[in-house]
């Protein structure tokens, strides 16, 4: 089957690579790249858009990369075949949820109860990984309790700051797995499953594990 696509669109998330350094603010990561739906291709490295909107705000779309050099523009839609694929989870064998083995842990232990640091790593289904020393994994587990991917990360014990040098200790647990389909949610999103209390949204993970600690009364 057939279907009209737009024949420019921001490149689809499938791991940190696949996000670039913005032209403007320069910072790593953040910048989404225009391409041709049918060629697969970039049409010019900063041709996109910044994913800091409120602090950075670039957007350079591919009409007016044409415009600027003069370019004929072709039809802004194209016939594309529509391609449906499942989405996928973690196997089992990916998951780890030994949550005491991580520098985050032992950080929240130096500040809060140790029983209610268990109680919110657990709650949160929080795990560990190697993939750097003592690093942890936040895990996206959806509404009916699939795991959707886990992002690892490395944390200093004492700060309880990320890891930046000698580069950004962020990694995912699905970029090992062949061929596969991401869909993310949002972390914590299995709690909402029969959830009264009233649900917050913060902007880090580590953030909603101090504020669950705190406020046990909000999601």
């Amino acid at each position: 089957m057939k279907t009209s696509t737009y024949k420019y669109q921001l490149e689809k998330y499938t791991n940190p690579s696949s996000r670039y350094a913005c032209p403007r603010c320069c910072e790593e990561h953040q910048f989404t790249r225009y391409i041709d739906v049918e060629t697969g291709q970039y049409i010019h490295p900063d041709v996109g858009k910044c994913n800091r909107e409120n602090k950075c705000g670039y957007h350079y779309p591919p009409r007016e990369y044409f415009a600027d050099n003069g370019m004929p523009q072709s039809n802004d839609f194209v016939m594309v075949e529509a391609k449906v694929r499942p989405m996928s989870f973690l196997p089992g064998h990916a998951i780890n949820t030994n949550f005491k083995e991580s520098n985050l842990y032992d950080f929240l232990c130096s500040h809060f109860d140790a029983n209610d640091v268990d109680r919110v790593m657990k709650l949160y289904r929080v795990g560990s990984s190697t993939k750097w020393s003592k690093a942890v994994t936040f895990y996206q587990i959806d509404h009916w309790g699939r795991y959707r991917t886990g992002k690892i990360m490395a944390y200093n014990p004492i700060t309880g700051r990320r890891i930046k040098e000698p580069f950004n200790h962020i990694a995912w647990v699905h970029s090992d797995i062949l061929d596969f389909n991401l869909k993310q949610c949002l972390f914590g999103e299995h709690l909402l499953a029969g959830n009264t209390k009233p649900a917050c949204i913060v902007e880090s993970e580590k953030t909603a594990l101090i504020m669950a600690i705190k406020e046990p009364d909000y999601i």
